[in-house]
């Protein structure tokens, strides 16, 4: 062993037991210590700015999503709203097995100096008829990149995708229904499907314990194994081709790219192949 590691764990077992002295998680009094450090060296000013913007982009990613489910109306080539009928027509055209229903929602969030927000919305849920799974999800103005770089669009926020218990058929007829909304929505310009990775929803599963939850490796294409177990609701998702871009609350924050957000993020260098390392499907080939 290194003396350096010796001596970061010396350290960090100090940090541990001075928290649990004040009374305060380890991971809080991190946070403090690197808030001290990060104001001795850029002023309090620059370390309350900071604050600010990582509470509003937590707010942003946590918005708060109210709607009645059992409001729903379907859309359909008679009753329509004009900005709709685009998708009617690509789901005729198409022959898509699938039906469009809205219903109005309310989001709340704040700025991050707790000035709070609370918006209506418009909720849209796509059904297909085959399968008989379902997509909830908001539209909404979205940016991703950074300020000196970055891509603007509208991103699909997706509540649940979800099949009554009776109807809950497994893996493979669940990625139909997901390639087929994504199909009719990137082809309706939006730049990327997102949402939360949390194996504990309240929707029914068919299977007499949560199987979203259990713990298991995964598999990458090339059969090598994941070095840490995760949910198999996780991998599920990891294997229709979807990518983590965050975390919420200890559970992975993921994204279904369109072909125009795929290739912005490979002209400016990121990562995919890693991202995408456990995927059987790709979003951006349709």
């Amino acid at each position: 062993m290194r003396i350096g590691s010796f001596s970061d764990i010396i350290r960090k077992t100090q940090d541990m037991v001075t928290a649990y002295e004040y009374g305060v998680d380890p991971v809080d009094y991190n946070r403090l210590r690197e808030k001290k450090d990060l104001s001795i060296l850029f002023g309090r000013k620059f370390v309350e700015k900071k604050e600010i913007e990582e509470r509003r982009q937590d707010q942003l990613e946590n918005r708060t999503l109210e709607y009645d489910e059992d409001s729903f109306e379907r859309y359909h080539l008679r009753y329509y709203h004009e900005n709709i009928k685009p998708w009617l027509d690509f789901i005729e055209e198409h022959k898509l097995p699938l039906e469009l229903y809205h219903t109005d929602g309310k989001t709340r969030w704040h700025d991050g100096n707790y000035n709070w927000t609370s918006k209506a919305c418009k909720l849209y849920r796509l059904k297909d008829v085959e399968t008989e799974y379902m997509v909830d999800f908001e539209l909404y103005d979205d940016e991703v990149g950074t300020e000196e770089n970055s891509i603007e669009g509208v991103t699909c926020h997706i509540k649940y995708i979800w099949a009554k218990k009776e109807d809950q058929k497994g893996y493979f007829i669940l990625t139909k229904t997901v390639e087929r909304v994504a199909r009719l929505l990137f082809n309706q310009g939006v730049m990327q499907m997102n949402g939360w990775c949390f194996p504990m929803n309240e929707k029914e599963v068919h299977t007499k314990d949560n199987w979203r939850n259990k713990m298991v490796y995964g598999r990458a294409r090339d059969g090598t194994r994941s070095d840490i177990k995760q949910t198999k609701l996780f991998w599920l998702y990891m294997y229709q081709g979807w990518a983590v871009v965050g975390e919420k609350k200890g559970d992975a924050l993921i994204s279904y790219f369109s072909k125009r957000l795929y290739d912005w993020c490979r002209s400016n260098d990121i990562d995919l192949n890693n991202k995408l390392k456990y995927a059987r499907n790709f979003s951006h080939e349709y």
